[in-house]
């Protein structure tokens, strides 16, 4: 496991290891520098071998960098140090010291080097960056070459993500003892790069966390018993689909069936029969309503299922018939069962849940949820996320690192991602998916993660083959994938 921790918590880890522990302040950062120096000469060796030139700033993110210069050196790479501003913390001087005596070389000018570090400002960052600072930063950007960031991109706001200037972006960063939100949220995560996490030697649990990113081996798929019969894997019922989005359906049963649901059943409406042959036989079909649309839920059978699915495809891009709507909150406050609704069932999922309850939506349906707006929500994705689950539902928000939140839990930042998912109908097989989970008895928050996992690593798997990338693609590549966790 991955913790993540916030600025201010990873300063007060840094303390404790200082003050109660006695770790000298120079020793950390000296492990933190030979971290970087390691990744550059791992992944970077042939631009480094170019010329590095790095940027340093006045305090201890600045010591780091003076401190990587020295490693650089001392392996043969040609490096030169820019001081953008004079060292102000002891372990700054130290380290700028040990650099000057050891011979580094120290430049007035970037000149024209094959690899950038950006050692300017690191975590401190809470406001926009001015001054020599800011000229600095727009240089570097401005030279177009690679760069790796020290700990965090300059400039980004440690917590949110949020950019407070010229950020070079970074092609790698190598981040020190925890993840950090802003690496993984809001600008932070398209300007961080490839991310790498260095540990210094501080508390290696959960103390002091905001979340973490489970590992896959911190996964479990869940096994069948070798005496098991499809009534051990639960009946999910599907209430998805219209006449213009019968697909969302069909993408979300396959999803069910990947995921292993014993028995499978979809209520959709007899206008959307012609655009239905394509579902997978093993699903059961009940018709709800004459017309393009359900209009009326089959309680009964609702009743004793194992799990609930509604949402995909269900309005065909228009509001939800109000009986229909009204149903559904019904069915959200009152049925004891799993229940998890997405895309056009979220404006319904009021109140408390009468049992185990997930809702999966995207920025866009967050922010309406939340009355405000897409960017709203990605600027501060943790908090938003959070505010969701503070009742007792379990809040799946997706995005490049999709984040999982149950109320008592931490944050669960999902790791496998990739551009196959940004595509019509990726979220539909999600939510069968975690559907599917849930009618098999795997707990809301388990389900919500370990869904999250499969459907990402699915889309990169549809990415490495260079397959085309659709909906259809990541299905084709779930049973691969979750492989590997069963594994």
């Amino acid at each position: 496991m991955r913790w993540i921790s916030t600025g201010a918590q990873v300063s007060e880890l840094d303390r404790r290891a200082i003050e109660l522990y006695g770790v000298p302040s120079v020793a950390l950062m000296e492990t933190a520098a030979h971290g970087v120096a390691e990744a550059i000469r791992v992944h970077h060796a042939d631009a480094a071998r170019q010329g590095v030139v790095v940027a340093c700033g006045a305090g201890n993110n600045g010591g780091d960098g003076y401190a990587v210069a020295r490693w650089l050196y001392q392996w043969g790479f040609p490096v030169a140090v820019v001081q953008v501003a004079e060292p102000k913390t002891e372990p700054a001087k130290i380290q700028r010291e040990a650099a000057f005596r050891i011979g580094v070389p120290f430049a007035q000018g970037l000149g024209r080097p094959g690899l950038l570090v950006d050692a300017l400002l690191g975590t401190g960052v809470s406001r926009t960056v001015t001054g020599r600072f800011a000229q600095a930063m727009a240089a570097m950007r401005d030279l177009g070459v690679p760069c790796v960031a020290v700990d965090v991109p300059s400039g980004v706001d440690v917590d949110r993500g949020t950019a407070l200037g010229p950020v070079v972006p970074a092609v790698r960063t190598v981040t020190f003892a925890r993840l950090k939100p802003g690496l993984l949220c809001g600008d932070g995560q398209r300007l961080a790069g490839e991310i790498d996490l260095v540990d210094i030697g501080l508390a290696p649990g959960p103390e002091l966390a905001c979340g973490e990113m489970p590992e896959r081996a911190d996964l479990a798929w869940p096994s069948r018993a070798p005496d098991a019969h499809k009534g051990d894997s639960g009946h999910l019922v599907i209430i998805a689909g219209s006449q213009r989005m019968a697909g969302a359906a069909i993408l979300a049963c396959r999803g069910a069936l990947a995921a292993g649901a014993g028995l499978l059943t979809l209520v959709a409406p007899r206008g959307a029969a012609a655009r239905l042959a394509a579902l997978p036989p093993e699903v059961m079909w009940i018709e709800a309503g004459q017309g393009g649309v359900v209009d009326e839920l089959p309680m009964a059978l609702l009743e004793h299922a194992g799990a609930v699915v509604a949402g995909p495809g269900l309005g065909g891009g228009r509001p939800l018939p109000a009986g229909l709507a009204a149903e559904l909150r019904q069915l959200w406050t009152q049925l004891p069962v799993p229940v998890l609704f997405d895309a056009d069932a979220l404006p319904c999922c009021e109140g408390v849940g009468g049992g185990p309850r997930v809702i999966t939506p995207h920025p866009g349906e967050a922010g309406r949820m939340l009355d405000g707006r897409s960017r709203d929500v990605q600027a501060d994705r943790f908090g938003s996320v959070e505010t969701l689950a503070r009742t007792d539902r379990t809040v799946l928000l997706k995005g490049r690192y999709s984040l999982v939140a149950s109320a008592g839990q931490p944050i669960s930042v999902n790791p496998t991602n990739s551009p196959a998912l940004a595509t019509g109908g990726t979220g539909d097989v999600l939510s069968g998916v975690i559907g599917g989970l849930l009618a098999r008895g795997v707990p809301a928050r388990e389900a919500a993660r370990l869904g999250a996992w499969v459907h990402g690593r699915a889309g990169e798997l549809v990415e490495q083959e260079g397959a085309v990338m659709s909906a259809s693609s990541v299905v084709e590549r779930l049973p691969a994938a979750i492989a590997e966790l069963a594994r």
